[in-house]
C-alpha cells in the first residue's frame, strides 16, 4: 500500500520569484517597443531623405533643390520621428523644431524629446 508521503513532490515556487519574472518580462517588452519605435523613426527618415534626393536627382537642373530637400529632412528629423511613434507631445516637438530648429541647440532638445517617451504612470 503507498501512502501520501510516497508520492512526488511539486517544486513550490515563491511568489517573489514570479513577480521579479514578471518585471522583467515588462522590462524587456518596454525596451523591445523602445527599440521599435527609434527603428521606425529612422525609418522614416531614411525614406524621406531616399526621396529627396531620387527627386533632385530626376530634375537634375536644379543642384540647390537636392541640397534644400536633404537640409529640410534632417531639420525636421525630430518632428518625423515623433510624429511616426505618435509621441503624446508631438505638437510641442513640432513647434520647438520649426522656432528654435535653427539653433543647434534648440535642434538638439527637440531630437532628445522626440526620442524620449513619457513614463506610462
Amino acid at each position: 500500500m503507498s501512502s501520501h508521503f510516497d508520492q512526488p513532490v511539486a517544486p513550490v515556487r515563491s511568489t517573489w520569484s514570479t513577480e521579479v519574472e514578471q518585471i522583467e518580462a515588462l522590462l524587456r517588452e518596454k525596451r523591445r517597443v523602445k527599440r521599435q519605435r527609434l527603428l521606425r523613426g529612422a525609418l522614416v527618415f531614411s525614406a524621406v531623405l531616399v526621396g529627396s534626393i531620387a527627386t533632385a536627382m530626376v530634375i537634375g537642373t536644379m543642384p540647390g533643390l537636392a541640397v534644400l530637400a536633404i537640409v529640410g529632412a534632417i531639420y525636421f528629423l525630430p518632428v518625423m520621428i515623433a510624429a511616426s511613434n505618435r509621441h503624446p507631445h508631438a505638437a510641442g516637438i513640432t513647434v520647438l523644431t520649426l522656432f528654435l530648429g535653427w539653433t543647434f541647440v534648440g535642434w538638439v532638445v527637440a531630437l532628445v524629446w522626440a526620442v524620449t517617451f513619457p513614463r506610462d504612470r
